[in-house]
């Protein structure tokens, strides 16, 4: 089904405002839930292309040598300013 950004403007906003039906073009559509709102609303973002269907993640991993004592003036201060 091919969906409209008119469409997706009526259930955005209905999910806004608590409702669990709205209208547009002249129809009406009535959902169970917010939960069927929100995974509708879903479909629709990536039918229309605004939301990639591929999840990312970042992993950040820190590690601490423990053999070099850590002293102010070997740190590298990202802002270029030197509070020490």
């Amino acid at each position: 089904m091919a969906f409209t950004q008119t469409q997706l403007d009526a259930l955005e906003s209905a999910i806004a405002t608590g409702a669990l039906s709205c209208e547009f073009d002249g129809k009406r559509a009535t959902y169970r839930s917010l939960d069927e709102m929100m995974r509708i609303r879903d479909t629709m973002r990536v039918s229309l292309g605004l939301n990639s269907t591929t999840k990312r993640y970042s992993l950040t991993s820190y590690t601490r040598d423990s053999s070099a004592p850590c002293a102010t003036q070997d740190l590298i201060d990202p802002f270029g300013q030197n509070n020490a």
